[in-house]
């Protein structure tokens, strides 16, 4: 994801501030969130999953995707990574 919003914006690592939070730490913040009343926190939840080693969060990994067969088309991570750039108002 990292990668598609540097291609996106046109920009490089070092331009960013990226901070690194491990996902146990990430996961325990949101379970304390939705403790105190926040679901947000369930957001901290759902998405610190996919990097648990275990791939417990990662279904495609695991399952595979029926996407084909369905009919659906494929996606373009920087198409959706723009649009969602545009729509935070961060310059590019």
């Amino acid at each position: 994801m990292l990668e598609s919003v540097l291609r996106v914006t046109g920009t490089k690592e070092s331009d960013w501030k990226i901070e690194h939070e491990a996902h146990e730490a990430r996961y325990a913040a949101g379970v304390a969130q939705m403790k105190g009343g926040d679901r947000h926190g369930f957001i901290k939840q759902l998405y610190s999953r996919v990097f648990y080693p275990d791939g417990c969060g990662d279904y495609e990994v695991r399952h595979g995707l029926h996407n084909e067969i369905l009919g659906l088309p494929k996606e373009d991570l920087d198409e959706f990574t723009k649009i969602a750039v545009d729509r935070a108002g961060v310059k590019h």
